[in-house]
């Protein structure tokens, strides 16, 4: 009777992946009002035969965060692959599945501190900073010495050869000798002959050698209209036994600047010269005796904290963009039911036909990998 719970077959993923086509003859004919509640069971009941620390690996993480929203025990078994999914990927198990996926979507990143990809210099005629590596709770990469005001000789690499306009620049930073300036991280355009070039901003620490401002972070972004140093510090002193979160955003097509320490908006609306993309990164310390370190140095449109990207105020759109976005919207709304075979008009709630989108990537993965074991079989 119509009444009577339906057993669901345990079938192998090829052949599930194939009777969930919403374009065939029995999908056509298998959607009551409750389809969406019986999709997602035949899912989750495919997804925990498989293997499933293989599928994770071969999604995007960012299917991995829709497929997350699907189910309770589907997330409850991915959230406790977590750690050996993201150990497998190079990544550190303790990180947030947002932060990964920002990683992995990443412009520029250097997550583990690795002193092989900056190059000693571009000034070679002096000893540059030494630059070592720290691994533990969180990998470090640490520099020692410097020029004492002399010359540019930290470390420095091409993030991108066309250049690039990242939204988030993210890092931590950790300042072992509070009473010497040093921690200094400039984006620039270009590369002169002793160091960077037309610099988009410089970070950098100020110790007990600054006249004024001492024992705070500086960022210093350069425009048309100012290259004034903004002064910000965490509660009270920074101090050398603790890291610090840095944020920058960096609206480009507006030309301001937002700057986070540890989470909280420090300055907001600070112009910057956003006419050419950022091509180099340089790290250094100017004062010979200081010891400073950064790690997750990142660069991309990802936010890697949630809290960092509500924190963030959006600037209202304007009238036709607005115009375009709804015409946009309506055009989506009239070719969905061709473009998904009628699913759409199909009575689905939203939340069932979001999920689609990760159970096809599933199934998709799935089908490969029983491929493969056919092949090896």
């Amino acid at each position: 009777s119509s009444s009577k719970p339906r057993t669901l077959p345990r079938l192998g993923p090829c052949a599930l992946f194939a009777s969930r086509d919403p374009h065939s003859p029995s999908m056509a004919e298998a959607l009551p009002v409750c389809e969406g509640q019986q999709s997602l069971a035949a899912f989750r009941d495919v997804f925990h035969i498989l293997p499933v620390q293989d599928v994770l690996q071969a999604l995007a993480l960012e299917d991995v965060g829709r497929l997350l929203l699907t189910e309770r025990g589907i997330s409850k078994a991915t959230q406790g692959l977590k750690e050996q999914v993201l150990v497998r990927r190079g990544m550190r198990g303790a990180w947030a599945w947002r932060k990964a996926r920002a990683v992995e979507r990443a412009l520029f990143c250097d997550p583990l501190g690795n002193p092989l990809i900056w190059t000693p210099g571009p000034n070679e005629r002096g000893a540059c900073n030494l630059l070592e590596h720290e691994d533990g709770a969180s990998p470090w990469l640490w520099l020692s010495g410097g020029t004492d005001w002399q010359a540019f000789q930290g470390g420095f690499r091409c993030v991108s050869e066309d250049g690039i306009r990242p939204t988030w620049v993210t890092f931590r930073v950790r300042v072992a000798t509070p009473e010497l300036s040093g921690a200094f991280l400039m984006l620039s355009r270009e590369q002169h002959l002793w160091g960077l070039a037309d610099p988009v901003l410089v970070f950098g620490y100020r110790g007990d050698d600054y006249a004024s401002c001492r024992r705070c972070f500086s960022v210093q972004p350069y425009s048309w209209r100012a290259a004034a140093s903004h002064h910000v510090r965490p509660a009270g002193n920074v101090v050398g036994d603790r890291p610090y979160d840095i944020a920058l955003h960096l609206d480009w097509s507006a030309g301001l600047l937002s700057i986070y320490v540890d989470g909280e908006r420090q300055v907001g609306g600070a112009p910057f010269q956003a006419t050419a993309p950022i091509r180099f990164a340089a790290i250094y310390n100017w004062r010979s005796g200081a010891r400073t370190a950064f790690s997750e140095l990142m660069l991309g449109h990802g936010c890697p904290c949630e809290r960092l990207s509500k924190a963030e105020p959006r600037r209202p759109a304007s009238a036709s963009a607005l115009r375009c976005a709804a015409c946009r919207r309506r055009r989506r709304s009239a070719a969905a039911p061709e473009q998904m075979g009628g699913l759409a008009a199909t009575g689905l709630p939203p939340a069932a036909r979001a999920s689609w989108a990760a159970c096809g990537a599933v199934l998709a993965v799935a089908a490969a990998v029983a491929f493969d074991w056919a092949v090896v079989q």
